[in-house]
């Protein structure tokens, strides 16, 4: 997917592309910023995510090791090296689940004529439900945003009003865990937090006034959570982005140093 934008009053033009390496470019700097989602990744552990790969595996090597003949020096090697990329193979798959969950519900908000995949029907059937009942009005759909003053990139999901308040909405088709049983964790409303503060700064009439995470399963389970329920407002939200953000700002020209040292 390509995408190019121009923001600021028409000052900047920003390339998307979400196959590159670089996904977000500058056209008049020839520059590329950061995105939000590498900041959070490079930045925040994540305890459940880090034992998932490990759990794959050992779960993959349980699965082969019923069968006599796969006992023997080479049966058992290549057992173990198969079974130290299982997760990538998961994860891939369902990396491309979500893609189709969120292109789906894109399409829906944009009010636009698709044909939807198998593995995004049920997904989609159930943020439909909810959008009906609550009958939102769409403000905007995919919107890509650049922080001058900070230098990232990201692109959110949806803008809504909802009961008269403008909220900043995300989609997430992520799996629970027993850290988050109802599959909403705590980096997705800095991503949030991202978002508005960009939003606020291009637009200082954008008037956020809540932010909230749409979960979608892949099998159609959906939830939602609101900043304003955890006791945070939008304002928590944007200064904890900046925090992560400064630390990332520090860690990344420290690591490659420490790197430039090792290897002299």
């Amino acid at each position: 997917m390509t995408k190019t934008v121009s923001l600021y009053n028409e000052s900047l033009t920003l390339h998307f592309n979400n196959n590159a390496r670089n996904r977000y470019i500058i056209e008049e700097m020839k520059h590329a910023p950061v995105g939000v989602t590498s900041v959070l990744g490079k930045v925040l552990a994540k305890p459940a995510l880090m034992l998932w790969p490990m759990n794959e595996a050992l779960k993959y090597t349980r699965e082969q090791l019923v069968d006599e003949v796969s006992y023997t020096a080479g049966g058992i090697n290549k057992i173990l090296d198969e079974a130290s990329k299982a997760y990538t193979k998961k994860s891939d798959k369902g990396k491309d689940v979500g893609s189709l969950i969120h292109a789906a519900i894109e399409a829906y908000l944009l009010d636009e004529e698709q044909e939807v995949p198998k593995d995004a029907q049920k997904p989609l059937e159930s943020f439909k439900k909810w959008f009906e009942e609550l009958e939102p009005t769409v403000l905007d759909v995919e919107r890509i945003i650049y922080s001058k003053s900070l230098d990232y990139a990201g692109t959110f999901d949806s803008l809504l009003e909802i009961d008269g308040k403008t909220v900043l909405c995300d989609v997430k088709s992520t799996n629970s865990s027993r850290s988050a049983p109802n599959g909403i964790y705590p980096e997705m409303f800095l991503q949030l937090g991202a978002y508005s503060y960009a939003l606020h700064e291009e637009d200082k009439e954008a008037g956020i006034q809540d932010l909230m995470i749409i979960r979608v399963s892949k099998t159609g389970e959906l939830n939602t959570l609101r900043a304003s329920e955890l006791g945070m407002s939008v304002r928590d939200c944007e200064d904890a982005w900046l925090h992560v953000l400064n630390t990332y700002k520090v860690m990344t020209p420290l690591t490659k140093k420490l790197e430039e040292y090792a290897n002299n």
